[in-house]
């Protein structure tokens, strides 16, 4: 039977955004992204990070795309690229996260 028990998240860290809405072509925006987290489930913890970068680019024939590179918390470590204008996945990341491991340290 799954055991339940009360998890406290606490974070830290900087996220910035970056716009170039002067450019009909190239980087559209940037995000950066550093976030640590901790979790606690009594004397037990689990530490992860959300870091890596974000971006929209517009190519030549019009084509947006969203590119996602590092490391995204119970997800995935790796790059996932979008074509935004079909919703096409033209790149998937390699790795993905277990959140059952996280979990097991929490309740172990």
């Amino acid at each position: 039977m799954p055991q339940s028990v009360r998890v406290r998240t606490s974070f830290n860290g900087r996220i910035t955004f970056i716009t170039f809405p002067d450019r009909p072509v190239g980087p559209q925006e940037l995000t950066s992204v550093h976030v640590d987290f901790v979790a606690s489930a009594g004397d037990n913890r689990v530490r992860f990070k959300d870091v890596g970068a974000d971006l929209i680019r517009v190519a030549p024939d019009g084509t947006v795309t969203l590119m996602i590179v590092g490391q995204v918390p119970f997800e995935f470590t790796g790059v996932l690229k979008i074509n935004l204008t079909t919703g096409e996945v033209i790149l998937e990341p390699r790795h993905t996260v277990d959140m059952t491991r996280a979990c097991r340290l929490l309740t172990r």
